[in-house]
């Protein structure tokens, strides 16, 4: 197999494992973005916007929107830093809590689902392949940088 088709099907697999997550998400009535950023607030001690935005790469924009759903929602409030005055702090609201802990607790069901079925073995190796794949991705410079 040539190394073109190799990472065309990886890179299929890769978008398929977006889309399930995806999916997911809706059937729990939240977007996707919503589900990465309950994902950070889950676990962060201390999450703001930019955590979120760094931790996923997504657009500051993209991030904000997800907060002011959320505030319309009132599952979270923003306070500032005290360590930042320009930084804010998001903060769960007893609502915004229960609803983290009822899908990140499906979520997390769900993947330790999906891992037992792998069993330990495959498991460590699919998360020892996808980080030495993000290493060498890392490190490869073929002077287009």
């Amino acid at each position: 197999m040539q190394i073109s088709q190799i990472m065309q099907q990886y890179n299929e697999q890769w978008q398929r494992c977006s889309a399930l997550y995806k999916q997911w998400a809706e059937s729990m009535g939240i977007t996707y973005h919503e589900l990465l950023t309950l994902i950070s607030l889950a676990g962060t001690e201390v999450c703001t916007p930019k955590v979120v935005s760094e931790q996923w790469t997504l657009p500051k924009q993209t991030v904000h929107s997800v907060l002011c759903s959320f505030i319309k929602k009132g599952w979270i409030d923003m306070a500032g830093l005290e360590s930042d005055g320009r930084g804010k702090r998001i903060l769960l609201t007893e609502q915004g809590g229960a609803a983290l802990r009822r899908i990140i607790g499906a979520l997390d069901r769900r993947e330790r689902a999906v891992l037992r079925r792998l069993g330990e073995e495959n498991a460590l190796k699919l998360v020892e392949l996808t980080a030495r794949f993000n290493s060498c991705f890392a490190e490869e410079d073929n002077g287009e940088n």
